[in-house]
């Protein structure tokens, strides 16, 4: 029965150590609050002390407990605390420790002063057991003198009641002390009165482990916000009895890793605004179907033992976020809505406002409620026994279906009018969609239907989708229907591992905002569609691992491309001549074995890296400003320096002599740096990334005068070196070398490879290495220059001996050697 308050505070103090002080002025500053203070000098004469405070005690609303130096020396003053502990425990009574020249620490070890003066108070009451358990002199006596009769048992009690007594105390001591440890969230949900209107937790701040009573928020009326966020640590937030009861007024509840079963059943959702709730305990969370037209955001996700979802058919939600609910089978019903007006985001901003100027100690466990999931939303991702969707209604943009059990769409998707994400990647019992309803969805932009292997048919798209993901699933044909009303709109095409794909429309090459296309691995894929028309937008193409046989002439409308990828394309035999006249390439990925030999070849264009000229500079004293930062580049997994190239050396070194042409200062002059390096081992792409060729030159004059120059071969983030061999051929050109070459008669050149700081490695070994100049009196055709590596063949397959061609320098040599040796019969451009 909680007894008649009276009194607003008691305070427990010791009188020779704080009543003329600090407890004078805590009394007066409470009092000045029109507060209650029950303070011992109170007592009326002749009143007993020891019922008087126990009454007072059990008649307060709070208690604080001032801990002094002698504090501990008093037995009336340990009375009160084991009575105030037992006041909090029975009554919830609200205790405040404050420490009084101790620490927290000496109280709930009893150390230090504070527990000298128990251990003197301990032994005290040892030497004087009957006093203290009430006896008088001549009971001792009478006791002492029948003492045979009993057997000592007298001893034996007032040694249990002096044990009990010393436990209690040490027990109280540490109880309270240990309340200096709470922060003031958890000191505030212990209060738990009617004006507490917000409430933030973290367990992090915890330094011992918590149980919350069931009657934790009994008399929170007004609570609008809570907030509970079980972190990682030693300690742990329990709620081993349950909860008796959550207030109504809640609008905002975040409880991560809630632990029971469900919400108090008494609980009422009709003011819920947000509820995040992830990693719960929960199997459920009402019952029933509630009044919850003021929720809006539901985040449940990784609530591993959730099976039944709550009705949210009557919700205007904004965002609903199950992810990761192993144990749902059905999603329920849930209707979403489009506030007209940001109100929602005003209304909880007031209460964060409201709560955080009422609270300011709250500003450290948590900042603004910001909404934090995706709005428009629903996922149900990574729900891996979901099989049934209910009932959707309302403004809904994005869903996230994907790793689910489902086999067949809800039929009110399809009248989701503002529908722009459709995930369902990795449904593997997804059954083909309903002919020609994905494309009534025009909202839509994005669609997944990667790793959905039931699918066989590809869908009929709509007028608006930018991005297609079909990647491993069955599908076998690309209807040239499929793209009637999205010519203009699809930038991205993913159809990779599509093991059943035989064919694919020639519309493709209508879609005129086409970016990227991917269909590798698509081994059943013979051949890649004629280009009927120029493509601007089409910049990446993969085919690697497909089972194309032939590129057709036509790829060279792919005006954009940027990046093609061949490689592991094992019935590959032959490409259009052209494709290295592509000027746009980036990237060209091509076999590495194959019917065509080894052809891997990559040109680019680059500028260069800022960091491998800076280490350029380091080596030079007059350092060379480089005015053109153009230039052309090729590297191959070859280990020879072509034909073409008639300025050769064994080793890292040569020497270079120049004839009188070549020193009119009217001349452009470009200089062709290659080499041979053979490396110790296979190089991944980031390991070939961390280095750098670096050629050091030593123009030297007619006058016997030397101009040192650096030349790097750049480290380029967005250029990818990407083969699997160990012997690597490096070319690249220097342009506008004019000043440099005017007047000299011999240059020396010495290779070397560094990393990014500018320091030598042995990595691999220069094999060779090659130089020519060339001017412009003599075109240099860098389009055709790998078309000289990839001349390979006859007729009769064996290579083809270019020893008797270096006088050939002309692109209409290099296409008549092509038509000899049957590369391709296309039309060249």
């Amino acid at each position: 029965m909680t007894p008649n308050i009276k009194y607003d505070v008691f305070i427990s103090f010791r009188g020779e150590d704080t009543r003329n002080n600090f407890t004078s002025h805590l009394e007066k500053a409470l009092s000045d609050k029109s507060l209650q203070v029950y303070i011992d000098k109170r007592l009326e004469r002749g009143e007993e002390i020891s019922s008087a405070l126990l009454k007072a005690i059990e008649e307060s609303k709070l208690s604080i407990v001032v801990f002094s130096k002698n504090y501990a020396s008093s037995r009336w003053c340990l009375d009160e605390l084991v009575h105030i502990l037992k006041c909090k425990e029975r009554d919830g009574q609200i205790v405040v420790p404050i420490f009084y020249h101790v620490t927290p620490s000496d109280v709930r070890k009893q150390v230090g002063s504070f527990g000298d003066a128990f251990r003197e108070l301990e032994e005290r009451f040892k030497r004087n057991v009957a006093e203290l358990s009430g006896l008088t002199r001549v009971m001792k006596t009478a006791l002492t003198s029948i003492k045979g009769y009993f057997n000592g048992a007298h001893e034996e009690c007032f040694r249990s009641s002096e044990s009990d007594k010393l436990t209690k105390w040490r027990t109280a001591l540490t109880s309270i002390a240990d309340l200096s440890g709470w922060p003031t969230p958890l000191r505030t949900m212990y209060m738990g009165t009617s004006t507490i209107e917000g409430l933030s937790l973290y367990t992090r701040d915890i330094k011992h482990d918590i149980d919350i009573k069931p009657s934790t928020f009994n008399e929170m009326y007004n609570l609008r916000l809570l907030k509970i966020i079980v972190c990682m640590g030693n300690y742990k937030l329990r709620v081993s009895k349950g909860l008796d009861f959550l207030p109504d007024a809640l609008r905002y509840l975040k409880w991560v890793q809630y632990p029971l079963k469900s919400l108090p059943s008494t609980f009422i959702p009709h003011n819920l605004v947000k509820l995040d709730m992830p990693l719960g305990e929960f199997e459920h969370l009402w019952n029933g179907l509630q009044h919850v037209d003021s929720l809006k955001y539901v985040k449940l996700c990784f609530s591993k033992k959730l099976y039944n979802a709550p009705n949210l058919s009557r919700a205007n939600l904004k965002s609903a976020d199950f992810e990761g609910c192993t144990s749902l089978v059905e999603a329920p019903s849930m209707r979403f809505q489009q506030l007209e007006t940001n109100n929602n985001k005003v209304i909880m901003n007031q209460i964060t406002s409201k709560v955080w100027s009422q609270r300011e100690d709250l500003l450290r466990y948590g900042s603004s409620m910001g909404i934090e999931i995706h709005e428009n939303s629903l996922n149900l991702s990574g729900c891996s026994n979901l099989k049934t969707l209910s009932h959707l209604s309302g403004n809904i943009e994005y869903i996230y279906l994907r790793s689910t059990a489902i086999e067949v769409l809800h039929h009110s998707i399809w009248c989701l009018g503002h529908l722009s994400l459709l995930d369902l990647n990795n449904c593997r019992s997804l059954k083909n969609l309903p002919k020609d309803m994905i494309c009534k969805l025009e909202c839509l932009k994005e669609l997944n239907l990667g790793g959905c292997v039931c699918i066989n048919m590809f869908p009929k798209l709509p007028k608006n989708i930018v991005k297609v993901d079909l990647s491993g699933t069955s599908i076998e044909q690309v209807p040239s229907s499929s793209f009637d009303y999205c010519f203009y709109s699809l930038e991205v095409l993913s159809m990779k591992n599509c093991t059943q794909l035989g064919s694919i429309t020639t519309s493709l090459s209508k879609l005129k905002m086409l970016n990227y296309l991917d269909i590798s691995y698509c081994s059943k894929l013979k051949c890649f569609p004629h280009i009927t028309e120029p493509q601007v937008h089409l910049a990446q193409l993969y085919l690697d691992g497909s089972g194309i046989e032939e590129i057709h002439w036509s790829i060279k409308k792919l005006i954009g491309l940027r990046k093609l990828d061949l490689r592991r394309c094992k019935n590959l035999k032959s490409l259009p001549i052209g494709i290295f006249c592509m000027n746009h390439f980036e990237y060209l990925y091509l076999p590495e074995r194959s019917e065509m030999g080894s052809s891997s070849f990559l040109r680019f264009e680059y500028q260069y890296y800022r960091d491998a000229y800076d280490i350029a500079k380091k080596s030079i004293s007059n350092p060379f400003q480089i005015t053109n930062y153009s230039e052309k580049g090729y590297i191959h997994p070859v280990d020879q320096i072509p034909f073409c190239i008639p300025n050769q050396s064994e080793g890292s070194s040569m020497d270079f002599k120049f004839s009188s042409t070549q020193l009119d200062e009217t001349i452009s002059i470009t200089l062709a740096l290659c080499i041979v390096v053979e490396f110790v081992e296979l190089r991944t792409h980031d390991e070939m990334m961390n280095h750098i060729i670096r050629c050091e030159s030593h123009f030297i004059k007619h006058d016997n005068t030397t101009r040192k120059c650096v030349f790097v071969f750049p480290k380029q983030a967005n250029h990818a070196i990407c083969f699997d061999s160990k012997k690597y051929l490096f070319v690249w050109y220097v342009n506008e070398m004019c000043s440099y070459i005017h007047d000299t008669v011999k240059i020396s050149f010495d290779f070397s490879i560094i990393d990014v700081k500018g320091k030598q490695h042995q990595v691999g070994k220069i094999k060779r290495c090659g130089i020519h100049v060339y001017d412009n009196n003599e075109k240099i055709y860098h389009n055709y220059f790998p078309l000289l590596l990839f001349i390979s063949k006859e007729r009769n397959g064996n290579h083809f001996d270019m020893s008797n061609r270096k006088g050939m320098t002309s692109p209409s040599d290099i296409i008549t050697i092509a038509r000899q040796d049957r590369l391709g019969n296309e039309e060249p451009f």
